[in-house]
């Protein structure tokens, strides 16, 4: 699953592996029902509870950010292991 945000002039892109949100409990498996929604949280979100704070904590290794401005062509490539 890809998500992307936009912040200013900042961008935000997750980036989750099928097997990561399986194992979460978000995909539905033949064990397990998986879940209608998620909510996710970007680096630059600040959360609050205890149950915010541990989501974008595993959340984040699956978060590329960069600046308006950038040139992204390397990140995309080590992201999608494009070589």
């Amino acid at each position: 699953m890809i998500v992307v945000f936009k912040n200013n002039d900042v961008y935000g892109q997750f980036v989750f592996p099928k097997d990561v949100l399986a194992k979460k409990g978000i995909l539905r498996t033949a064990e397990k029902k998986g879940k209608m929604a998620m909510r996710v949280y970007a680096s630059w979100d600040e959360p609050t509870s205890k149950q915010a704070i541990a989501t974008q904590k595993w959340q984040q290794p699956y978060f590329f950010e960069w600046q308006q401005q950038e040139d992204i062509n390397e990140r995309w490539k080590v992201l999608y292991h494009l070589g």
